[in-house]
């Protein structure tokens, strides 16, 4: 399984003040009225005191040794199932009431939600049996993993991939649209999925883009009854993401649904994957200079999931001086800007998702990319027709619609062909779209999921 990861949470400190009823904590004074401490989990439900990845007797027995004096609470954080700062009985009663819980007894639990770059604590009543999701592309793909479909309600507005996202196209069809756009959500609609469906919960991104009105600090969502949970599902890194996931397989899978089964399966299938892709990296001498853009005019900062993406496949990214205030991107527009010409630049990749503009309508999953969407696709080339990438053929799209995980697969191929071979990433698509998707091969066959200058007609 993989390591427990180092995170940072708003929490309460321990101090050494042992007594019968239990540990005391004070709280230590900050900008926030809290100060930082280190949460060591895998998943990052307060409860959890032995950081792993399920809830049971262990952290039970954790919890009262705490109590006895015998573990350390600042060894165990999450030990203090009710955030209250004092580890006695009724965090021992909480836990043991999250083991038992099922639909037809809930209980409200404390998990650890992320918003921008801070993580937060926050409440939501366990398990989730019904509940609304800003349908984001990340978000929407790790439901797909898991099998998460049935228990949501309503999505916000989004233009999806049909061919990829069927189920979720079907549901969108089948309850009410939640907001004008993939970022927001309509008060009065979401009240409207409370009474009607009985939601109690949004699945959201940590991204400020998402909700930006119901962040900590203002939640206009809160007259509406409904939890918010914040998690990562665009992140690179190996054990974030699984922590993201994590999180969700646990709030959702009750009565033997098998969630957290398919996401123990997930976590091994990445296991395996970066212990190949590093294994491969280890004979690259000479690392690619790279940098990513997903918008027509932008280019993707050190902040961006994308530059993890270009990063995680090997690429050295030239770019780390440059900021844009909270913005994770920033415009390089042809003709007018010359900022970019400064760096050293060996591939330009672009991470695109599928399109429904006018002038050519296309779908990664459906393959249609090379022929309705041809004009779309190579628009999206001489955009960067002024730099030295596109000028000695070194511009790429890679679909931006596939697991991150995947993204990272045809990228590493681009950057080291002599090193992964044709064949790399396709195969690990096969692996991944029939363990987790449940499709076979021919779903994926001879469709363009990275598509060069040249394949386009462009020459240089």
């Amino acid at each position: 399984m993989l390591g427990k990861m180092q995170i940072i949470a708003i929490a309460v400190v321990a101090v050494v003040v042992v007594a019968s009823i239990g540990i005391a904590w004070a709280v230590l004074g900050g900008g926030d009225g809290h100060d930082r401490v280190s949460i060591d989990a895998q998943l990052e439900v307060f409860g959890n005191a032995n950081g792993d990845n399920v809830i049971d007797h262990d952290d039970l027995t954790i919890i009262l040794d705490i109590i006895k004096g015998e573990k350390s609470f600042e060894d165990h954080p999450l030990a203090d199932a009710n955030c209250d700062g004092i580890i006695d009985q009724r965090d021992y009663d909480l836990t043991n009431s999250i083991i038992n819980a099922n639909p037809d007894h809930k209980v409200r639990i404390n998990i650890i939600n992320y918003y921008i770059s801070d993580a937060y604590v926050d409440s939501v009543l366990y398990p989730i049996t019904s509940a609304a999701a800003t349908a984001s592309l990340n978000s929407l793909l790790a439901f797909k993993y898991l099998g998460i479909t049935n228990e949501l309600k309503g999505l916000t507005y989004s233009s999806l991939d049909s061919s990829l996202f069927s189920e979720y196209i079907t549901l969108m069809n089948a309850f009410p649209t939640l907001g004008i756009n993939v970022y927001t959500m309509d008060v009065e609609r979401v009240s409207t999925c409370v009474t009607d469906y009985g939601i109690s919960a949004i699945i959201s991104e940590d991204n400020v883009a998402y909700l930006p009105n119901a962040s900590p600090a203002s939640n206009i969502l809160n007259g509406t009854g409904v939890d918010i949970v914040r998690i990562k599902p665009g992140v690179v890194d190996s054990e974030e993401y699984m922590s993201s996931i994590l999180i969700l397989a646990f709030l959702f899978d009750t009565d033997g649904k098998g969630y957290m089964k398919k996401c123990l399966e997930v976590i091994e299938w990445y296991e395996d994957f970066f212990t190949d892709l590093n294994n491969k990296l280890g004979d690259v001498k000479n690392k690619v200079s790279a940098v990513a853009s997903s918008m027509t005019t932008y280019v993707s900062l050190l902040t961006s999931n994308n530059t993890e993406i270009i990063q995680a496949a090997g690429a050295e990214y030239p770019l780390a001086d440059l900021k844009s205030g909270s913005s994770t991107s920033i415009a390089f527009t042809r003709g007018s800007d010359t900022w970019l010409y400064n760096y050293k630049i060996d591939r330009l990749i672009l991470l695109r998702g599928s399109s429904s503009a006018a002038t050519g309508p296309f779908s990664w999953y459906g393959g249609t990319a090379m022929t309705t969407g041809f004009n779309t696709v190579k628009g999206y080339f001489d955009n960067w027709e002024s730099t030295e990438c596109y000028k000695k053929g070194n511009v790429y799209i890679v679909c931006g619609d596939m697991p991150v995980i995947l993204r990272v697969a045809y990228v590493a191929q681009i950057l080291y062909p002599n090193i992964f071979g044709q064949d790399f990433a396709y195969n690990y698509n096969v692996d991944f779209v029939q363990k987790f998707f449940g499709w076979d091969e021919n779903m994926i066959k001879d469709k363009p999921f990275c598509i060069s200058m040249s394949d386009v007609g462009i020459k240089v």
